[in-house]
């Protein structure tokens, strides 16, 4: 299994963007996770002060064969 540490963006509208990988051990995992987020349903933005704002986010992606 590989990890892949991933951040990016969560527009006011919940889409996903900027993507930048903080670690993994190769680029094919790397880029299977950023395709793996893309194909997400869009996310609940944050809110500050009842208005929805783009927030910063990092997640693991756990990567493995079955």
């Amino acid at each position: 299994m590989s990890r892949v540490f991933l951040s990016f963006n969560v527009e006011t509208d919940g889409r996903l963007t900027n993507y930048k990988v903080h670690r993994s051990l190769f680029k094919e995992t790397a880029a299977e996770a950023i395709r793996v987020m893309k194909l997400s349903p869009k996310w609940i933005p944050a809110k500050e002060n009842g208005k929805a704002v783009r927030c910063k986010f990092t997640v693991p992606v756990s990567i493995g064969t079955m």
